[in-house]
């Protein structure tokens, strides 16, 4: 077995890849495991990790593109005039794991039913309720059917997402409350992966009708069939899920050809020698690492190879947000509780300077050397490089005393 170790250094993200002459792809995390296997509940790394290789969207990301897409199970879309209406071409003769052949009627079901399960733990209402239904903040209230009825009717949600030839059409019609050039960028996230319909259905999910909507509304979704059960049109399948590994094999009927790796294991293994020692031995062709101090342990190491590029970079940023009104009571960090030397005032970090003192306490570029060798760059602002929006030409306050 070949191991490859890849560097993800600009953040200090570190990860160890291999590359087996095997059938089998085994990758070792230190994170927990899945929240879910339904994309409509799923709103985590972990989950989107493994989503991603059993279900697909209608269009995704052009390779590491974030502002180019390319057609997945779609082929192709128009927008009107407005731009209030996409309609999408789908890709002919799909088949889902479970043999059942992908139409119009399963990417309706789809975003229907993420609109009306509505799980404040999703994606699919915070991501799109505002486009399809006019409600940006409708949340699943199992205690209220009532109020979500009134927020986003059956109607409404039924008639942002159709099928202008028929259920078993290939043409599917999305109405947008208003133009959104974001739209494209957001259904390429799993949460607006397409589900098996009928494989859905017939094993007790929510039936698509009016009749049975409000009785869907704030469900527990990890209580219900598709949180442990999969059918979708990815490459992989689900076999095996558990709190210690997820297994996937191969979908030989895939419609872009049978993948070459035939399975893939996701492992969550928390001790980081044990992941350390599983690629050495072979045992792993990834592993996600701690930090980059790690690294001098598998220097040398009998073939792993180490990569790394400057260019690359994560796609997290942490910020820190200041408080503006802090909870004085039995809180012995703010001290006497006013500005007399031995305290702080509740709304001590509404004053801007005070924000700009702190930041000026922060040496940047002596954390990027001391704890990622270097490797890496200061941050003008509380989003990844790589993202839309990130302007390098933005003031960065560092460490100055004197400030």
């Amino acid at each position: 077995m070949k191991r490859l170790l890849l560097l993800l250094v600009s953040l200090g993200m570190s990860l160890a890849l291999a590359q087996s002459d095997s059938d089998t792809f085994v990758w070792q995390s230190l994170a927990g495991g899945p929240v879910s296997m339904d994309p409509m509940r799923a709103y985590d790394t972990a989950s989107g990790a493994v989503i991603e290789q059993i279900y697909e969207t209608l269009y995704s990301y052009d390779g590491e593109t974030i502002d180019e897409f390319v057609p997945v199970l779609a082929t192709d879309y128009e927008v009107s005039e407005d731009g209030a209406t996409y309609t999408f071409t789908l890709r002919e003769g799909v088949p889902f794991h479970s043999g059942n052949i992908m139409s119009c009627k399963d990417v309706e079901y789809s975003y229907e039913y993420g609109l009306v399960t509505a799980s404040p733990e999703g994606a699919t209402v915070y991501l799109m309720g505002n486009q399809l239904t006019g409600q940006n903040e409708v949340t699943g209230d199992p205690e209220s059917p009532e109020a979500y009825q009134e927020a986003a009717s059956f109607e409404t949600i039924s008639n942002s997402v159709e099928c202008p030839d028929g259920p078993d059409g290939l043409t599917v019609q999305f109405n947008l409350q208003a133009p959104d050039p974001a739209f494209l960028a957001i259904q390429a996230y799993t949460a607006f992966s397409v589900l098996d319909s009928q494989f859905a259905i017939e094993n007790g999910m929510w039936d698509g009708t009016e009749e049975t909507w409000l009785e869907w509304v704030g469900r527990d979704l990890t209580q219900e069939f598709l949180h442990t059960n999969a059918s979708g049109t990815g490459a992989y399948q689900l076999v095996e899920w558990t709190d210690q590994q997820t297994i996937l094999s191969a979908f030989e009927d895939y419609w872009d050809g049978a993948p070459a790796i035939q399975n893939a294991v996701f492992q969550y293994i928390e001790e980081q020698s044990s992941r350390i020692l599983a690629i050495q031995q072979g045992d792993a062709d990834r592993i996600s690492m701690n930090d980059r101090a790690s690294l001098v342990q598998l220097q040398g190491s009998e073939g792993v190879s180490i990569l790394e590029n400057p260019e690359w970079s994560s796609t997290c940023v942490s910020p820190i947000f200041f408080n503006f009104n802090i909870n004085t009571d039995n809180n012995e960090d703010v001290g006497s509780g006013q500005l007399d030397g031995s305290g702080i005032p509740a709304d001590f970090f509404s004053d801007v300077n005070v924000r700009r003192g702190f930041a000026h306490l922060f040496d940047q570029q002596g954390f990027i050397d001391q704890l990622f060798e270097g490797q890496g760059s200061v941050l003008t602002m509380g989003l990844p490089p790589a993202f839309l929006g990130y302007n390098p030409d933005v003031e960065v306050r560092t460490l100055d005393l004197e400030q």
